[in-house]
């Protein structure tokens, strides 16, 4: 695999040129899958007779969507979107939240776009006992419970005061966590036992299963410094690094790159 170091001058401008206009297809895409009037990006656009019609409403696919362009501005890009109106419509009213990974998104998009507003979401919404009352907590949904520990993190990172309050919580969450990763280093779907669905599919993770709590390790050990946290996501070893190639791996070396820079910046 071709890495950016191996590059000619000609191949890096080729490929910055390339990055660049499918920054700029994806930025035009948005457009149309958001709904002024809700203030939220739809699920899809479907082609009808008379056009191109809109389908559902995600909170969840707006926060994601924040955060990306959020990214792209911060590379120097334009946002079609008011990120900041958009992310005070959704902060208006939070009925929407109504699940662990809901409100472990939401920390994680007001830790990145709006620190300042973390404090309002803390006094309006119980955190401390997200994982004994949220079903997804309980049925110990990987996706969801890794969502909810890059949330915890991320806010911690921005706002280090705030470490004695969460570190608990945080501690539990990424306990939970570990106990959908199996033997070969494989995260299941949900936990085993206690549901049907458990039963059915509890092993069976998908590709959103492995790479959140990767992420969410990644940070998490950043924020507490949690050595094993980081050594879990970068297990070479791990089955799924061996199946999912070289892109994969590739993706979590970048991620823990990251981590270094971060924990010792050059003078």
């Amino acid at each position: 695999m071709t890495n950016g170091r191996n590059l000619t001058v000609g191949q890096s401008e080729q490929a910055q040129t390339t990055v660049q206009r499918l920054v700029a297809l994806a930025t035009r895409g948005l457009v149309p899958m958001f709904n002024q009037q809700k203030q939220l990006f739809c699920y899809s656009l479907k082609k009808t007779e008379q056009g191109m019609v809109q389908e559902g409403l995600s909170p969840r696919y707006t926060m994601m969507t924040l955060m990306g362009l959020q990214r792209l501005e911060e590379a120097g890009g334009d946002s079609p979107i008011d990120i900041k109106a958009v992310l005070h419509a959704l902060l208006a009213n939070l009925d929407w939240v109504t699940d662990i990974g809901d409100l472990g998104v939401l920390l994680w998009t007001c830790a990145l776009i709006a620190p300042d507003r973390l404090k309002e979401v803390e006094g309006r919404i119980d955190i401390e006992t997200a994982l004994r009352r949220y079903p997804s907590a309980k049925q110990r949904v990987t996706m969801e419970l890794a969502w909810f520990l890059t949330g915890l993190s991320n806010w911690v990172i921005t706002c280090p005061d705030k470490l004695p309050r969460l570190k608990n919580l945080a501690f539990d969450t990424f306990a939970l966590l570990k106990k959908n990763r199996g033997e070969r280093g494989f995260f299941g779907h949900l936990a085993r036992s206690g549901s049907m669905k458990g039963i059915a599919r509890g092993r069976i993770g998908s590709f959103a299963d492995q790479v959140y709590p990767v992420y969410a390790m990644t940070r998490f050990s950043q924020a507490y410094q949690e050595e094993s946290a980081l050594q879990m996501a970068l297990d070479g070893r791990c089955w799924h690094f061996q199946n999912f190639g070289n892109i994969f791996r590739r993706q979590i070396l970048l991620i823990a790159q990251d981590y270094h820079q971060a924990r010792f910046p050059r003078e």
